[in-house]
């Protein structure tokens, strides 16, 4: 897909946005309507600029702040909390997905791997 020039700027905010506030969740169509972009450019914009759909990449920001907390010792159930999980379960789940081992080896063996 061709991006214009403009396109690309408003790409790389919308990243800058959910890199900085990636605590918050973030819709599609929210972005799109505040960058005044439409969302097949932005979704597949986003993923020939960083090599990764936005659902992704907000998903890897969470889940490495996650196991970070983890370490220092953050229940589950605050982080679930802090990232807006409707659950522990769910947040657990999309923890695993992302890192391939359960919030609980972070939490209690201290890894950083």
């Amino acid at each position: 897909m061709k991006l214009t020039f403009s396109e690309r700027k408003i790409i790389e905010k919308v990243q800058l946005e959910i890199t900085t506030d990636f605590k918050r969740r973030f819709k599609i169509e929210d972005l799109c309507e505040q960058y005044k972009i439409s969302e097949t450019k932005l979704t597949k914009g986003f993923k020939q600029l960083f090599g990764i759909t936005i659902a992704r990449y907000h998903l890897e920001l969470c889940m490495q702040f996650a196991k970070e907390e983890f370490i220092k010792g953050t229940t589950v159930g605050e982080i679930a909390f802090t990232l807006e999980y409707s659950s522990i379960a769910t947040f657990s789940r999309a923890f695993k997905r992302v890192h391939n081992k359960a919030p609980s080896y972070y939490r209690f063996t201290g890894a950083v791997d």
